[in-house]
């Protein structure tokens, strides 16, 4: 446990690039994902000539996501709602690098994440209630963040004593970007039953604290996984 607390963590910023580039890990950002469902998704369009990756019976929409953030190169992504075989396809580039690109598609939904950075200076991220405990940004390590929903959820429950932001959203994908764009956010809970103040971010999790998650009727608790990897490995 005194392990756990004492883990530098942090966001890094990713080479936004064209597609005959990799992606890479610059020293000195931080980076922040997003995703908004109202702004960012696009009904029977692809982004066509792009495909770096593509993956087969994802169930959903949310798994394509949590994929496409685990690889560093993926700006976008498109959705095939009706097949299950190749209905996941990430893609190295996005509508404002190649707006050409996104040609109409009947079945699928085009998804694109927006990144956004920050000096590292300007983000000591305090990511556990911990005193003196705080994020640094290190120059030489790569940040992936995940969510999968059949092992880091948890209906019924709550994580107490550890909400540092409470926010209303309409579903727990908007609660999710939420957590993404707080560095301080590790997991966080989403009361499905209220319209109002509905969605806790907070800075621990059930390995810092396994004592506060707590029966509570309607809300379901999401913890995010974070990896780290050497930025001159995945050069």
């Amino acid at each position: 446990m005194e392990d756990d607390h004492k883990l530098i963590l942090c966001y890094f910023l990713l080479l936004f690039a064209i597609h005959t580039s990799r992606s890479h890990c610059t020293n000195g950002m931080c980076e922040k994902v997003s995703l908004s469902l109202a702004t960012n998704t696009k009904q029977n369009f692809a982004l066509v000539g792009y495909v770096i990756e593509t993956l087969s019976s994802l169930w959903n929409w949310q798994e394509c996501f949590n994929r496409c953030l685990e690889n560093c190169q993926c700006h976008s992504f498109n959705f095939n709602e009706v097949n299950t075989s190749g209905n996941c396809e990430f893609n190295d580039a996005n509508t404002k690098l190649a707006p050409e690109a996104l040609k109409e598609k009947e079945g699928f939904v085009y998804y694109e994440l927006v990144r956004t950075y920050y000096d590292k200076n300007l983000f000591l991220i305090l990511l556990f209630a911990i005193a003196n405990s705080y994020c640094q940004c290190a120059s030489e390590m790569c940040e992936k963040t995940s969510l999968s929903l059949n092992t880091n959820t948890k209906h019924n429950y709550s994580l107490d004593g550890y909400v540092v932001e409470i926010f209303s959203f309409s579903n727990w994908q908007e609660c999710f970007n939420g957590c993404l764009n707080n560095c301080q956010c590790l997991s966080f809970n989403f009361n499905e039953g209220n319209t109002t103040e509905n969605c806790e971010l907070n800075d621990a999790n059930t390995k810092l604290a396994p004592e506060a998650l707590k029966e509570k009727e309607g809300v379901i608790y999401y913890e995010l996984v974070r990896t780290y990897y050497d930025k001159n490995v995945s050069k």
